[in-house]
């Protein structure tokens, strides 16, 4: 079993931020093989080898099957994630803006949705899905992956634009905000901003800032136990503890306390993983 972040190959770093490569088995173990997932700012495409992912919007309760690869934009909704007793994943988290390029589509299409990667690239993503089912070993799977990202990528014209550093910005300094600062960064007008980051991102920069906040915070106190809410509010640029809270209400469903208490037994803490 694995649960591990990968870098990739110099060629593809300025499409993809990082990897991670998760296998899960159940198998004989008394382990709930559910975990929380809350929204975090990325874009993906992933791809399952093997078994299937269940997921529950916390927020409307639907339910979803995932297919053996699919896109997903800009996640807002906490879910809840039910893996099957045998499940293998490999996820492409892209760099801002760089899914928009691979694709052309405007990511407000994927906003908050998981997206069948075959009817969006058709056969060439059933292929990769046939090599992938084939798959002899970890580094067989993240090869197939790059070497697909490599062929896909080398076709691309467009360039990256400053909208997309300044989405870096965001992502890395969240409580920075400033539209009309930001606009003028990227030589556009604040409705133009607006307009071309809903593009490349899949949701208004405002939004995608406040989720980055959010995450930032909830990272802060998982990795500083010992620090306590008030000063991960603070630090994270909330006016107080109450501005934190109605966030973590909103993206993850339920308080700081008991979002922390959920993390604490995710599923690859249990099994030794992380």
């Amino acid at each position: 079993m694995i649960y591990r972040f990968f870098q990739p190959q110099p060629a593809l770093k300025a499409y993809v931020k990082e990897y991670l490569l998760l296998h899960f088995r159940f198998d004989g173990l008394s382990i709930d093989p559910t975990r929380l997932y809350i929204p975090q700012p990325e874009q993906c495409l992933t791809f399952n080898p093997k078994g299937h992912l269940t997921a529950i919007n916390q927020h409307t309760g639907k339910v979803q099957r995932r297919n053996y690869s699919y896109i997903s934009g800009q996640q807002t909704s906490c879910l809840e994630l039910h893996f099957d007793q045998d499940y293998l994943m490999l996820k492409v988290i892209f760099q801002p803006g760089a899914l928009y390029r691979l694709l052309g589509i405007p990511l407000s299409e994927f906003a908050d949705l998981y997206v069948d990667a075959e009817t969006v690239l058709h056969r060439e993503m059933r292929q990769v899905n046939e090599m992938l089912a084939n798959a002899v070993g970890y580094q067989d799977i993240i090869g197939i992956v790059e070497g697909y990202l490599l062929q896909k990528t080398s076709g691309i014209k467009v360039n990256t634009q400053p909208i997309d550093k300044i989405s870096d910005i965001l992502n890395r300094q969240p409580t920075q905000f400033s539209l009309n600062w930001f606009a003028e960064q990227a030589c556009l007008s604040p409705r133009q901003f607006e307009r071309k980051f809903l593009e490349r991102m899949g949701i208004s920069p405002k939004l995608y800032c406040r989720i980055a906040r959010f995450y930032k915070a909830f990272q802060l106190k998982d990795k500083t136990s010992d620090v306590n809410w008030l000063a991960v509010a603070l630090d994270c640029g909330y006016a107080d503890f109450q501005h934190l809270s109605k966030d973590f209400k909103q993206f993850a469903n339920t308080t700081p306390t008991a979002l922390l208490k959920a993390e604490s037994v995710a599923v690859e803490r249990q099994l030794k993983l992380r």
